[in-house]
């Protein structure tokens, strides 16, 4: 188990199957069902299980130590200052260069019953691997349940005072076609402020979403956005959306695709959800689904605490110290409308 990848799968009694691989504890594939009960795989998947290896674009992917970009790859915590992997240009990108996604996980626990079936993958993080302190015991379980729920809970322990911020990063399109945009797919936040971003994508003001096109309150297609707002400044630095929205409940992201009718729900206890709507995808060799990478083919929700929160949170950091468990859930819900 600890020199090899394994690959796994989990079905529900409504036909809702979930693959999974042991590197980076990834989700491979979700299939779900539309209106007329034809399953197709709604998460972005690598062509080949090895390619989870190298996964540039993190599909599916245990994102951490920490999700997203750390300035200069520093982490102050208490009266230490610690010095990070550096992997995309001087700053720390969801953890450095060895991080959560690139290594094989243990398949530590396997259980089923009537109503759910739940893998749990434990990975041990050295302590200064990548800069991080800590001994960091850490583990991820999925669990499918018969109301068509994937549960992602995760858990970790330290015997240092560490940082950590751990999310999932599936790619979505709910209608099965990864050979085309999902931008027609009509998506609700419920956030009323977004971070902008600088040019190294490091989020630089909090500001309301309001009258810009990151105000998705009122459910409306993603596309709208960009057509509403041509030449916005913000769209085109990031090409599109990969933006930090403060979460105003546990019910954060609706996602619905009106021709196949699937919906998606996100429900976390994080504040944050990270929207990435897949500008850079077709700069990337390692796309999976489709047979050439196509701009906007699937949609990121990462929910997190806030990107680069060392330098922004402060004090206010919400560090793990011994004795205390981390204890962070993501929920998606799959459905039809």
């Amino acid at each position: 188990r600890n020199n090899f990848m394994r690959t796994f799968r989990m079905k529900n009694r409504n036909g809702i199957e979930v693959g999974f691989n042991s590197v980076g504890a990834s989700i491979t594939y979700v299939l779900t069902p539309d209106r007329y009960g034809n399953f197709k795989n709604i998460a972005l998947t690598l062509p080949e299980p090895n390619d989870y290896l190298k996964n540039e674009i993190y599909a599916g992917a245990t994102i951490g130590p920490v999700a997203g970009r750390i300035t200069d790859g520093i982490l102050p915590i208490l009266d230490q200052t610690y010095h990070l992997s550096q992997n995309e240009g001087k700053n720390t990108l969801h953890g450095g260069e060895k991080n959560f996604a690139h290594v094989i996980w243990n398949m530590t626990n396997f259980r089923e019953n009537e109503d759910e079936a739940s893998l749990r993958f434990s990975y041990t993080a050295p302590d200064g691997e990548n800069g991080f302190p800590g001994n960091r015991k850490v583990s991820v379980e999925y669990i499918l349940n018969w109301q068509n729920q994937l549960i992602i809970s995760y858990t970790a322990e330290t015997d240092k005072p560490t940082y950590l911020n751990i999310t999932n990063h599936c790619y979505w399109n709910l209608s099965g076609n990864f050979n085309s945009d999902a931008y027609d797919h009509i998506l609700k936040i419920n956030a009323d402020s977004v971070y902008y971003n600088d040019i190294q994508f490091l989020p630089t003001k909090c500001v309301p979403v309001q009258h810009t096109p990151f105000d998705f309150i009122t459910p409306r297609k993603i596309r709208d956005a960009f057509l509403d707002f041509p030449g916005h400044e913000q769209l085109k630095l990031n090409k599109g959306f990969n933006h930090a929205y403060l979460i105003e409940n546990d019910e954060a992201v609706l996602l619905w695709d009106a021709e196949s009718g699937r919906t998606m729900t996100l429900s976390t206890d994080y504040p944050c959800v990270v929207f990435y709507s897949g500008g850079f995808l077709d700069q990337r060799s390692d796309t999976g689904n489709q047979e050439k990478p196509v701009v906007g083919s699937g949609l990121a929700f990462e929910a997190q605490y806030l990107p680069d929160a060392p330098k922004w949170m402060g004090d206010s950091l919400p560090i793990l110290f011994p004795g205390n468990i981390y204890r962070k859930t993501i929920v998606f819900s799959f459905g039809m409308q």
